[in-house]
This record gives C-alpha cells, sequence and structure tokens, in this order.
C-alpha cells in the first residue's frame, strides 16, 4: 500500500501529504519522496489527532482504531482494507462509511496504484471541494455510538441493567 500512495502522491500536484509508513517502510519511503517539498514522512505519529483535525481526506487502512479516528475528526477517506484481515472485517467496517457517504472504498489488488489515483482525482479535482465537504458532512447522518464516548454508555447502560 505504501508504495501505492507514494504513486498516487507523485502523480497529485497542489497538495500537502503526511505519509504514515509505518516503521518498516519508513526508510524506503523518506527515499522514495526524496526531493519533494510537499510530502512529510512519519514512521509512527502520537499526534494522529492533530494530523487528522487538519487533514482535508485521509487515505488509510479501515482497521476499527482507525475508523474511530476518523468519525471522531469526520476526515472523508479513502479506505484500503487490508486484504488478509479476518473474515474480511476491514472491507465491512470500511463498507459502513462508503453507504454512509464518508469515504470510499478501494480494494487492494494488482491495480491499487490507478484507483488510489482515480478516487484521489475524483474527490479533488473539480468540485472536489463540494464533495469532500459533503463527505465530512455525511458524518452527522452515521447511526453509531461515538467511538470517544461509547465505553461510557456501555458503563451507563450495564448499570441499569
Amino acid at each position: 500500500m505504501n508504495e501505492a500512495v507514494a504513486k498516487t502522491i507523485k502523480t497529485t500536484n497542489g497538495w500537502q501529504f503526511v505519509h504514515i509508513t509505518g516503521e518498516r517502510w519508513f526508510g524506503i519511503m523518506k527515499e522514495e519522496y526524496s526531493g519533494m517539498n510537499n510530502v512529510a514522512v512519519l514512521p509512527y505519529s502520537h499526534e494522529i489527532y492533530a494530523i487528522m483535525k487538519t487533514a482535508d481526506l485521509a487515505l488509510c487502512r479501515s482497521g476499527a482504531s482507525t475508523l474511530a479516528e476518523l468519525i471522531y475528526c469526520r476526515v472523508p477517506a479513502v479506505l484500503v482494507p487490508f486484504p488478509h484481515a479476518a473474515a474480511d472485517h476491514q472491507y465491512y467496517n470500511a463498507k459502513i462509511l462508503q453507504d454512509a457517504g464518508c469515504a470510499l472504498v478501494v480494494r487492494e489488488d494488482k491495480n491499487l496504484a490507478a484507483n488510489l489515483q482515480l478516487a484521489f482525482a475524483d474527490l479533488t479535482k473539480r468540485g472536489g471541494t463540494r464533495k469532500l465537504s459533503a463527505m465530512r458532512r455525511a458524518y452527522n447522518g452515521l447511526k453509531i455510538p461515538n467511538p470517544m464516548t461509547a465505553s461510557k454508555e456501555i458503563v451507563k447502560l450495564l448499570r441499569n441493567l
């Protein structure tokens, strides 16, 4: 996925990127972006909420924690489910946000880089600002608990049993 993201970034003008690669890929991706001044490359970030709060669009996997962060920050997203996740659960996680209009799902296959480029272009080219704004507003229609307060709600329900 890191390589596909890099190919997408390299075909895009006028955007600033933060690419969080994971420790294993950090050196490779840092080298990949050598000479590019519109990409910050990080192996990991403890400041994910600060990064997401300023983001116009996220391109990421669709694990439960990542979706909780997206929902909390209301970030439009292109989601790439991890293809080897048990019972394809990342796809089903991602589908919830796609069905609500908050995200697009792109499956990982041999065409991932081209498909990411198409998705990114669709969301950022002509009329893109309206699309991204609509995706951000779509979070208002989600019929799921707020991931940042869900544990408190569960405790409340258990106390009332």
